[in-house]
């Protein structure tokens, strides 16, 4: 009987840790914290340099996403998953969806809206949203 309760118990926190989304860390432009991002989306058209920082931004969203559709193909082929890809929306989408939602949440990072945007085009994002 004992082993058995040992069984379950070790089953049970097998499955909760399962459901548990992973911590990872994030780089580069995804780490911008949104008030910074707000600045440099505004700014874009200043200088040359402040549109090198503003494409790079939106560069980074987009290779997020490509990151999220592309994940399948990385996994062993013996485990089937759900690898549903989203359609990428264009640079000027992105730079709208940013900078709106930075307006709103300053104290996220450039992350958040990207991750919510992978939301809104129907990607499946297992991470809580911190930000509504």
């Amino acid at each position: 009987m004992r082993a058995i309760t040992v069984l379950a118990l070790l089953l049970a926190c097998g499955t909760a840790q399962a459901t548990e989304p992973r911590p990872y860390r994030i780089d580069g432009a995804g780490s911008v914290s949104c008030s910074d991002a707000v600045h440099t989306l505004s700014t874009r058209e200043a200088n040359e340099q402040s549109r090198v920082n503003a494409w790079q931004l939106v560069q980074w969203v987009r290779g997020y996403l490509a990151a999220y559709n592309a994940r399948g193909a990385f996994d062993d082929p013996s485990h089937v998953r759900d690898a549903s890809s989203v359609e990428p929306p264009d640079e000027a989408t992105i730079y709208l969806f940013v900078n709106s939602y930075c307006h709103k949440h300053p104290t996220a990072s450039v992350i958040h809206p990207t991750e919510a945007l992978l939301r809104d085009l129907g990607g499946k994002v297992y991470i809580p949203q911190p930000y509504q």
